[in-house]
Order: structure tokens, then C-alpha cells, then sequence
């Protein structure tokens, strides 16, 4: 479900009336579910999410105000919704199968998109137009990780490693080679959102394992040495866990850790 407050203060030329202003939100809504979802993940999931949200969205406005008359039958129609949601169905005795193989190209691809950048942050190599952090920077977040801070820093290199693993690893699970049994479209959503649920807390225990707990040594000694030296010594001082953290990023790892778990 999703829900947009403050629809009173949608307003434009061309949009009368409360029914125009749900029609002008929806569509920005779908723009990026037909645009981006589609292009990040696959048309499939995209097309199930649109056709889910038409009759999932909820546009609420005036809450603020002691008698909020413009959003009561939305909070009615969101309240009705709620109180009817029931668990999703067991599903049949059906598996998607898979080619191990392109799950290796898929985990490669995942953390390229996390190497390069970084690379190209820490002034290692060019990636595209991105230009290296200033060397503060790179000496800041390595002290939240020496420190045992959370990820709530501007720069998240673990976060960053855990989207770009998610959404390659998603692709891949979106294009099973086969199923077994005979299932309906809907439990093999069913499924493959269950699957997607159990593999995105094993990868999110990992990229936590790879960038924070193994190179803890890293992080507790490079941002202190880097206080006693001038700011490029620093930089790469700092850059330094950073570099040996990607190498760390292997496909092969990443399968093993799954099959133990």
C-alpha cells in the first residue's frame, strides 16, 4: 500500500477538483514505476506493482485540520483496506530453477557496481563523471566504522553495497529457468517474494560481515594514523580499508555464506 498526504496542497492550472488532483499524483506515481522500477528491476515487476497500487493507493488531505471532511472517506477506504488484509496463501508445491551461472555473473555485476564508484571516489581510477571524495570525507566515515557508529552518514559504502547486490541479485531471481509443478502467476509471485525476503537478510548480514566486521582492524588504524599526517597522506591512508574491503567482495563468498545459512 502507499499513501499521499497533504493532498490539498496539490495544485496546478489545470487540475480541478479532487479527483484531478488523484489523477495528477497517481501519474507521477506511475512514471516512475514505468520508468525506473522497470529499467532497475524487469517490466514484470513493474506491471505487478502498478496494477497493485491502483487499487493500493490512498490520497489523503486536510488531516491536520479538527474535522478533516476532504480525506474521511479515503481514511475510511484505508481503514476498510487494513482491517481485511489477510496473510497470502500457502503456496503449491512449486520452485523455480535456476542456472547457478548466471547467479555468478549476476553477484559479479552487483559488485562491480560497487567497486567502481568507489574506485573512482577514492581517486583510484575514473568512473564516468564522478569525482573523488574529499579525503575528510573519507577519513570521517572510516571513523564511524572504526567507532562502531551506524550507517547514518552521508557516505554509506555498506548500504551502497547491499543496493547494488540487492537489485542485480533481484533481476536474476525475477528469471527462473523453469518452475516445477504448474503454478498461477500469482503464486508464483507469491514465491519469489518470499525467496527475494530470505535471500535480502542473508545479503544484508554479508555486506555488514564484508565492510564492517572483517576490516575492523582497518578501520580502527588508518583514521588514526591519519591525524598525525598532512591531507594527501591522509586520503590515502584512509582510502586504504576501502580498497582491501572490495577485494574482499567475491561472488564464490558470497554463494558459500548462502548455502551455510
Amino acid at each position: 500500500m502507499i499513501a499521499f498526504t497533504r493532498m490539498e496542497a496539490v495544485e496546478g492550472d489545470n487540475i480541478k477538483g479532487w479527483q484531478e488532483k488523484k489523477e495528477f499524483v497517481f501519474a507521477g506515481l506511475r512514471n516512475v514505476v514505468e520508468n525506473q522500477i522497470s529499467k532497475t528491476l524487469s517490466p514484470e515487476i513493474s506491471r505487478y506493482m502498478l496494477g497493485h497500487f491502483e487499487n493500493a493507493a490512498f490520497f489523503l488531505g486536510t488531516l491536520q485540520r479538527p474535522d478533516p471532511k476532504a480525506g474521511k472517506s479515503e481514511l475510511l477506504r484505508l481503514l476498510d483496506r487494513l482491517q481485511t488484509l489477510l496473510p497470502p496463501p500457502a503456496p503449491t508445491l512449486s520452485f523455480p530453477e535456476y542456472n547457478v551461472d548466471l547467479l555468478i555473473l549476476a553477484l559479479q555485476k552487483g559488485i562491480e557496481g560497487f567497486r567502481k564508484p568507489w574506485r573512482a571516489y577514492l581517486g583510484l581510477e575514473q568512473h564516468g563523471d564522478l569525482r573523488p571524495l574529499h579525503w575528510q570525507s573519507i577519513k570521517a566515515v572510516s571513523r564511524r566504522y572504526a567507532e562502531g557508529f551506524d550507517d547514518s552518514y552521508d557516505i554509506r559504502p555498506a548500504s551502497q553495497l547491499l543496493n547494488t547486490t540487492t537489485l542485480a541479485v533481484s533481476a536474476y531471481l525475477e528469471a527462473p529457468l523453469r518452475w516445477t509443478g504448474s503454478p498461477s502467476t500469482e503464486e508464483k509471485r507469491t514465491v519469489l517474494d518470499q525467496i527475494k525476503e530470505a535471500v535480502s537478510k542473508k545479503l544484508t548480514r554479508f555486506c555488514v560481515e564484508q565492510l564492517r566486521q572483517k576490516p575492523l582492524q582497518d578501520w580502527r588504524a588508518d583514521p588514526i594514523r591519519s591525524t598525525e599526517q598532512e591531507a594527501p597522506s591522509s586520503a590515502r591512508c584512509a582510502s586504504r580499508p576501502f580498497s582491501r574491503v572490495g577485494c574482499r567482495c567475491q561472488p564464490t563468498m558470497l554463494m558459500s555464506t548462502w548455502k551455510s545459512s
